[in-house]
């Protein structure tokens, strides 16, 4: 006896698609040896003799090292029923299979290839599938695939059109039986077995039945026989059994159109024939069958003869599919409340009938194809309690949550998905839409991880399919919204290296770009990625913005670029970036966001401006906005800034709408004193004095903690010096320079113009000179008080006759600040200041600069070029009378 063997083997040569099989009896030792499941062994034997053939005589031509076959990529491929790996080559070339059923393993060897380093050792979730393992060694390529079942039908061929193996397994729950060791049941001793009985005697049963004794039959002589058999024949005759027969066989082989008229001629010739309704039942039968092979069936006449036959035979054995038949073509005619009240029917009238499975099951197919899909997807559940193994439920279960996905309703479409990938693991891998959609819903619940794991089993089980590319774009976002900047930033590398020039390729460009923008403080090696992008986020956007392929990408880089502005605090330029998106549409996502961060934009610059005292360029914001219709501004802080703008340009009216919506909005009346304010000073602006001091004292008295308290203090003495009450104002002031520091430069401003009005020039110049000693120096920008107290010291100096100081500090004022209003009246001080220090050439090259100036009053030009020409006849009356 030949040793045992470990496994079966057979060779493929990929050029001819011939597959060559080892002797059967190597076949027959295994089976004997190593149990070895008949259905297997015959399943592969079949297919081996099906599909292959031996060639001889030719010979694969000899290959180069950079000819040799490229082995692209080994994955799983779709099939309804088995679990199909596909084997990509670049061009064909032999292989071989060995399997080895008992070690749940099967080998596919192929010589003299190359491997593809993306094709990897990974693990399999599959029914009939465990793992894959590659093993690539010396230029030989060793496929092993690990089983879960012993019991396993194996098929394999090989595709020329596309150049691929094709490997298709299907495991079975029954373990594999010897046929040798396999007991017998009770009464069924093996004969073989039993010591006691020899071959060459023969048991007293055999010779009880042996054919050389006459049968005779109980209570039957040979004149009853013969008048059975007369009658037998008789009835055949009467019933038209041969005609039946004839009929029948004209049915079975497939003439439809001549069994038809057999079947016609029967009914007029047998009439009362015991066959009649088979035949009529065959007849419809015969119409159905064709009618459905018809690329536009038309069923009118097989309908017709269905409810005939049922109409005639309601107690007949096929009475039940008649039924069923006429109920399915109602439903391929359109007709579904017709089909939907014959299944009723018939469950109703026999609810134990075989066919009551198949009713239910076509109901809930008919509710599917009508839209039902909440009540389809409830029966098909009840069906599959009693019926696990429901043909029909598995695409229809898929169906259902496909078309909820389409409808947005994810959290339903999630739970049918569910469902399904429980009951058909393997469909997830046979079909990528699913995981797809999937991931997309877990993506969409902010459950990245679990999003993460269909995504990744798309990318890894179906590295070709469409959604491939987005899926992983999918991954590197839900790294990014973890805050995984590092792992995103590798996702979104391998993104914008696959199908470079893509939209899905672009997108990861824009999100290294963007990853950029947000953390540039990654440590990113060069080697590793492409770091252009990550470094250089502007030029990437650029880039892309010049080579968008569709307006989604353009739309995506736009949105990234205002992005990148809005962190700059770029805030107008994000704004005109965010611009471009709204011509899109409501419809579009980009719209709602654009919308949403054109708001966003705009809170930040006039918040900016306001702490900035920038009045106009808040107003330009506010109106830009208000100008793209996107709504009313939300943001209390916001609606109240725009209206102090409008307050600082004198337009009260508008100030005093907005503060209005300020109060609607302020729940937490957190700006209620305020507004307070705010409204004192419009009243003080209208000279409404005694309502500016009304509001101050009242709002000093109701908010005593507040801290706008100093505003109101201000608000008090300004109140008192429009009344012209100065010394009630400087009690005022002094209060306010006694209890509150912070903004002690402008109070002393405030009471040098007080002394100033009090004609107490000494005072004055005391206070203008604290005014400029305690400002804050490192402000960015130089308060208006601090402006004018440099020009109001210089005439406070020169109205108290201190020429010299009064020059001094106007000339500081026009140096430091040259763009004040006050700059022509202090010229002509300087003038007279220069004018009494005896310094006639200071005072004449002031008045020429005062005359030569563009922006020189006119009136004060006039009295400039008077006083030039006085200083001009004076200095030549001088001359004269010296000589």
């Amino acid at each position: 006896m030949e040793p045992p063997k470990q496994g079966l083997e057979w060779y493929g040569n990929c050029s001819y698609n011939r597959i060559v099989f080892k002797p059967a009896l190597e076949i027959m030792i295994l089976f004997d040896k190593f149990q070895v499941s008949l259905r297997t062994l015959l399943a592969i034997v079949t297919m081996s003799l099906v599909t292959a053939w031996p060639v001889y005589g030719q010979e694969t031509p000899v290959r180069n090292d950079q000819k040799k076959p490229l082995i692209q990529k080994v994955r799983i491929g779709p099939h309804p029923k088995y679990t199909r790996i596909i084997v990509d080559l670049s061009s064909p070339t032999p292989y071989k299979v060995k399997a080895d059923f008992l070690r749940k393993r099967i080998t596919l060897t192929l010589n003299d290839v190359r491997l593809n380093p993306r094709v990897q050792t990974r693990s399999i979730k599959d029914r009939n599938l465990e793992k894959i393992d590659i093993n690539y060694l010396q230029q030989t390529l060793k496929i092993v695939l690990h089983l879960r079942k012993t019991n396993t039908l194996l098929f394999h061929f090989f595709d020329p059109a596309k150049s691929q193996i094709v490997v298709d397994l299907n495991g079975d729950r029954k373990p594999i039986r010897n046929s040798q060791t396999q007991k017998s049941g009770p009464g069924q001793a093996s004969l073989q077995k039993n010591p006691r009985i020899k071959k060459n005697k023969t048991s007293r049963r055999q010779k009880r039945f042996s054919p050389k004794k006459r049968v005779r039959v109980a209570g039957m002589t040979a004149g009853k026989l013969q008048a059975i058999n007369r009658h037998d024949i008789e009835s055949k005759l009467k019933n038209g059994w041969d005609e039946y027969q004839s009929a029948l066989k004209q049915y079975q082989d497939k003439n439809y159109p001549e069994a038809i008229e057999s079947f016609k001629n029967f009914i007029e010739l047998f009439p009362d024939s015991k066959y009649l309704s088979h035949i009529y039942f065959l007849r419809a039968e015969a119409e159905y069958q064709i009618a459905f092979r018809e690329p536009h069936p038309v069923y009118e006449k097989a309908l017709e003869a269905y409810i005939d036959t049922a109409r005639r035979f309601p107690k007949s054995q096929f009475f039940g599919h008649a039924n069923n038949r006429i109920a399915h073509i109602y439903a391929e005619m359109g007709y579904i409340l017709e089909a939907k009240t014959k299944y009723e029917e018939s469950l109703r009238a026999d609810p134990k009938s075989p066919y009551t499975f198949a009713r239910k099951n076509n109901l809930a197919l008919m509710m599917l194809r009508g839209g039902k899909y909440e009540q389809a997807y409830e029966e098909f559940s009840k069906l599959l309690k009693n019926s696990p193994k429901n043909i029909a439920a598995r695409p229809a279960i898929f169906e259902i949550a496909s078309y909820f996905y389409g409808q947005k309703n994810f959290k339903r479409s999630l739970e049918v998905y569910q469902d399904g990938a429980n009951r058909w693991p393997s469909e997830l891998n046979e079909q990528p839409e699913i995981n797809f959609n999937m991931g997309n819903i877990y993506f969409r619940q902010k459950q990245y991880s679990r999003a993460r794991e269909h995504l990744f089993d798309l990318i890894n089980l179906a590295p070709d399919d469409e959604n491939a590319h987005t899926a992983l774009n999918m991954i590197g976002d839900s790294y990014l919204l973890e805050t995984r900047h590092r792992d995103a930033l590798a996702v979104f590398d391998e993104s914008a290296k696959r199908d470079q020039g893509s939209s899905a390729s672009q997108y990861g460009k824009i999100r290294m770009a963007d990853i950029g923008v947000i953390d540039s403080k990654l440590k990113v090696k060069d080697i590793i990625y492409n770091t252009d992008p990550y470094y250089q986020p502007f030029k990437a956007y650029e880039e892309v913005l010049n080579d968008a392929k569709d307006v989604d990408i353009l739309a995506e880089v736009t949105q990234s670029r205002g992005m990148a502005f809005l962190k700059e605090q770029n805030y107008l330029k994000a704004i005109e970036e965010f611009k471009k998106l709204l011509p899109l549409g409501p419809d579009s996502p980009f719209y709602n966001k654009s919308k949403k961060f054109i708001q966003q934009a705009l809170v930040f610059s006039v918040d900016k401006y306001s702490r900035q005292g920038g009045v106009l360029p808040i107003l330009y914001s506010y109106s830009d906005f208000a100008s793209l219709s996107l709504g009313k501004v939300n943001s209390i802080k916001t609606v109240m800034q725009i209206g102090e703008a409008y307050q600082a340009i004198g337009m009260f009216p508008q100030a005093l709408r907005f503060y209005e919506r300020v109060k609607k909005l302020d729940a937490n009346n957190l700006y209620r004193d305020r507004i307070f304010l705010n409204l004192g000073q419009i009243h003080l602006e209208q000279n409404n004095f005694k309502d500016a001091e009304l509001v101050a004292r009242s709002f000093l008295k109701n908010y005593p903690g507040s801290s706008q308290a100093p505003v109101a203090l201000k608000l008090l003495a300004s109140s008192h010096s429009g009344r012209k009450q100065y010394d009630q104002a400087l009690k005022v002031y002094k209060r306010l320079a006694t209890g509150y520091k912070d903004n002690i430069s402008e109070t002393h401003f405030l009471m040098g113009e007080t002394y100033q009005n009090l004609n107490n020039p000494p005072a004055a110049i005391r206070e203008y000179r604290q005014a400029i000693k305690t400002f804050d120096r490192t402000a960015k920008i130089i308060p208006n008080t601090v402006r004018k107290a440099y020009y109001n010291l210089g005439f406070a100096l020169f109205k108290s006759r201190k020429y010299a100081e009064a020059a001094k500090a106007l000339e500081s004022a026009r140096l430091l600040f040259p763009e004040q209003p006050q700059t022509d009246w202090a010229d002509y001080l300087l003038v007279e200041s220069y004018e009494n220090m005896k310094n006639p050439s200071k005072a004449t090259a002031t008045l020429n600069s005062l005359i030569q100036s563009k922006d020189t009053d006119d009136l004060l030009k006039q009295a400039a070029e008077s006083k030039l020409k006085f200083l001009d006849w004076e200095k030549e009356f001088n001359t004269s009378g010296k000589i």
